[in-house]
């Protein structure tokens, strides 16, 4: 397998390319050809023992520094597959972490999965 200017070589001799190649007006209709950089969303699962409000605001100070106005989205936590000896994210750091973050000097911070919290 290699690479070139045009697509990569795969398997079976098939030469593997970009949509905006094969179908330029389809590349431009879904969106994949922008003059802007894609959205972005910046998040941080809430895992109690591992994440706090000190911690989510040194991150949201740094994505502050970048740019404020990128959205923030503090994910609450629920014990599932390997990790079932956790407790679940509660209301109480649920909200230390979103005034962290909105004291870091984000603009956009919302809290997700808030039927994990009982909440929604």
């Amino acid at each position: 397998m290699g690479t070139s200017g045009r697509g990569t070589q795969a398997r079976g001799g098939y030469r593997v390319r970009p949509v905006r190649e094969l179908m330029p007006d389809r590349g431009r209709a879904v969106g994949l050809l922008r003059p802007e950089p894609p959205f972005l969303i910046a998040s941080t699962l809430l895992v109690p023992g591992y994440i706090d409000a000190q911690e989510v605001g040194h991150i949201a100070g740094f994505i502050a520094s970048l740019n404020p106005e990128i959205p923030y989205s503090l994910l609450a936590f629920h014990p599932d597959y390997k990790m079932t000896d956790l407790a679940p994210t509660s209301w109480k750091q649920a909200e230390e972490c979103f005034e962290a973050a909105r004291q870091a000097g984000l603009k956009h911070v919302r809290v997700g999965n808030l039927h994990l919290l009982g909440l929604a």
